[in-house]
């Protein structure tokens, strides 16, 4: 329930922060409605109802027979038969029908008053608008029956225009197919057979059967090769001697032996002729056998003789099943080179035998289709009548009731601008903001004061209900000095404007109202504003310390708040970051801090220049002061990550120039209102009371969620 109460209490302050914005769009936005709603006439409605009896058949079958559609239908929805009556050639048709009827009415005015419905399961509501009664309801009539003639000249039309289209793409696929059979005919005269499968598969074989029968040749000519080889190791010719098988002795040898065959048939052994041949082959043996001795072979002369014999028959193999090997060869490569053409003629085929195919299958299709186009037309019957014609128009909206839409709409209309203004903002506004986007600390809220530079503090007293805003800032910054006490503060900001300095002032008369000593040193070098909130003129200051014309004492300045000591900013100076980074500035911040309990340092925007950055390193804690709706969450987060490259502790984030908007500062206000009037003078709650109230269940008062 606390949950609950919480969302409206934001969304009651965004909508009163974006009062104005919503106020204004709320005025014109009405405004323009009322006129407009008093300077128009009123406008009448008619109705009339038909009721179609056959849905089937009132669709162009010419689009439903379409090339690319799977089956045919002439199946038409509700919602097709609005587009129909609401469509410009249906008016155009409705303005013929009212010209006969002696009405002249232009098809762009009946376009714009005439509205159909479709009625679950078969009714058709036809509505005129027009600011004629009468002429609303010859409108409603008059779309009625020409909505009747028309369906029931269209079924069948369309239906001849649907048998037309399916005769056309009927014959054209019919012609097609023919076409691709001629084809298919002519490809095969040209090849010379019927089936280039058996055929490819023939010559398939055939080159198997002849490399069947050139490697039987290849096997025969490699041992004929081995054998040529062992033929050569057995002579061992020529390996120590110069004796080898083409020695002219051997063959020499050999044709002596011819001879002496040759005399033993014609003498007898005591023939000289024979003993002579026999003589010489003796001589040329004993040569032999010693031209064998010295070559290293261990053959006689008669076995050289065999072992040459054999080597020319085996030559004269080889050469024989070389020449095979060739010719089996040159068959092999004859029918590849036939058969090389094959498959892309395959492929030819097989594509014209497919789109012949298709070609078929669409003349089947299609030739269903003009069937089932003639069964329809046997079937048409009356599509549509008439159930009810307009008689008495009605006011569609009285003026009151449409002044009362338009305050509703304008009211959403304007919320809703006034919320989508809120959350397109960027810039800070709740302390939810601080420690979920920023990723700081929250140390306190104040209100908007409205006077600038206001000081809400004096003689150490408060005179504002602000000041309890300062006095819990104050509180917040000293949990932080629990684990690590300090003794110096930064207060800065992202941009010039925001408040700081003032902030810084009141904040540091709360502390001093609480019996510290505190010191607020002005090192703004460029525009000095403390002197300016606490009303003084004093010419020396900062400056004229750092430059050696002056003692710390001489321009330590008491204020009008017990417990506060000013440190004047002094002349402006031309190099102000280099003065705040010299060892006399550090000396002095030591000497400072041994003076006081805390001493305040106000410091230039952080974004606008490097002043904060450079001082924030020498103080033990940093404080930034953030305008509540007038600087980005972005910017903050810059000023934040440039305080911790200078290795700043930073204590938190002030939210400042709260709006005083319902909720906004409701406990401080509560808590001054308890304290300064009695109890019996309190006035009783009235509603805008209330719901300023609604502020008092926040945990933390600010802005936005």
């Amino acid at each position: 329930m606390q949950q609950e109460d919480i969302g409206i209490q934001q969304y009651v302050e965004v909508l009163w922060r974006r009062r104005w914005t919503i106020l204004s769009v709320f005025v014109i936005v009405f405004s323009l409605s009322a006129i407009g709603t008093f300077l128009s006439k009123t406008t009448y409605n008619a109705e009339s109802l038909v009721a179609v009896k056959n849905q089937l058949y009132f669709r162009a079958p010419i689009m439903s027979f379409a090339q690319g559609t799977d089956a045919a239908s002439t199946t038409v929805s509700g919602e097709s038969y609005e587009q129909v009556i609401n469509g410009v050639p249906f008016a155009e048709k409705v303005a013929d029908y009212l010209l006969k009827e002696g009405n002249p009415v232009s098809a762009r005015e009946v376009h714009a008053a005439l509205k159909a419905e479709f009625k679950e399961p078969d009714l058709i509501k036809i509505s005129a608008h027009h600011n004629d009664p009468k002429q609303a309801v010859q409108l409603a009539n008059a779309a009625a029956h020409t909505f009747v003639a028309e369906t029931k000249i269209a079924v069948t039309a369309e239906l001849d225009s649907g048998r037309e289209s399916a005769l056309s793409f009927q014959g054209a696929a019919k012609k097609e197919a023919e076409d691709f059979e001629g084809q298919i005919a002519q490809f095969r005269r040209e090849m010379g057979f019927v089936d280039i499968h058996s055929e490819m598969e023939t010559l398939r074989e055939k080159i198997a059967r002849f490399e069947q029968a050139r490697g039987d040749v290849i096997t025969r000519l490699e041992v004929a090769r081995a054998h040529r080889s062992e033929l050569l190791n057995l002579a061992k010719a020529g390996s120590a001697g110069d004796l080898n098988l083409n020695d002219p002795r051997i063959e020499e040898y050999r044709k002596l032996q011819e001879a002496v065959a040759d005399a033993r048939v014609r003498y007898t052994d005591d023939h000289p002729v024979l003993k002579n041949l026999l003589a010489q082959i003796k001589s040329i043996e004993d040569r032999l056998r010693e031209a064998i001795a010295r070559s290293g072979a261990n053959l006689s002369p008669e076995a050289f003789l065999t072992l040459k014999e054999d080597l020319a028959k085996v030559d004269a193999e080889i050469a024989d099943l070389s020449t095979g090997i060739t010719s089996w060869t040159r068959q092999i490569d004859e029918v590849k080179t036939v058969m090389e053409g094959y498959p892309e003629k395959l492929a030819h085929l097989t594509s014209l035998e497919t789109r012949a195919a298709a070609a078929r299958e669409n003349h089947k299709m299609w030739s269903g289709r003009l069937d089932e186009i003639e069964f329809k037309k046997a079937m048409v019957p009356g599509n549509a009548d008439i159930m009810d014609l307009a008689v008495a128009p009605r006011p569609t909206m009285t003026r009151a009731a449409t002044l009362v839409l338009a305050l509703l709409v304008t009211v959403m209309l304007s919320l809703g601008i006034g919320l989508l203004a809120e959350f397109a903002d960027t810039t800070l506004r709740s302390p939810e903001e601080i420690t979920s986007n920023v990723g700081l600390g929250y140390l306190g809220s104040i209100v908007k004061l409205k006077e600038p530079r206001q000081v809400v503090f004096e003689n150490g007293k408060p005179i504002n209900q602000i000041a309890e805003a300062y006095t819990r800032v104050y509180s917040n910054i000293k949990f932080a000095e629990i684990e690590n006490p300090f003794r110096s503060i930064l207060v800065t900001s992202a941009r010039k404007g925001e408040g700081k300095s003032t902030t810084l002032t009141n904040m540091a008369c709360a502390i001093a109202a609480a019996g510290k000593k505190v010191i607020i040193v002005d090192t703004d070098l460029r525009n000095p504003s403390l002197q300016r909130i606490l009303g003084t003129k004093y010419a020396t200051g900062l400056t004229s310390v750092l430059a050696g014309e002056m003692t710390l004492d001489q321009v330590l300045k008491a204020t009008a708040h017990p417990g506060l000591t000013l440190l004047p900013a002094g002349p402006i100076p031309p190099n102000p970051a280099e003065l705040l980074h010299s060892q006399a500035m550090k000396e002095i911040i030591r000497d400072l801090e041994t003076r006081a309990d805390l001493v305040i340092f106000d410091s230039p925007p952080a974004l606008l220049v490097a002043d904060a950055m450079l001082l924030s390193g020498e103080l033990d804690a940093a404080v930034i002061v953030a305008e509540s709706g007038g600087v980005s969450r972005k910017a903050v987060q810059q000023v934040k990550e440039s305080l911790l490259v200078a290795k700043a502790r930073i204590l938190g984030v002030i939210l400042n120039k709260i709006l005083d908007t319902p909720g906004a500062y409701y406990n401080y206000y509560s808590y001054y209102k308890y304290y300064k009037e009695p109890e019996e003078e309190q006035q009783p709650q009235t509603a805008i009371g209330w719901i300023k109230g609604l502020g008092g269940i926040r945990k933390s008062s600010g802005g936005r969620s």
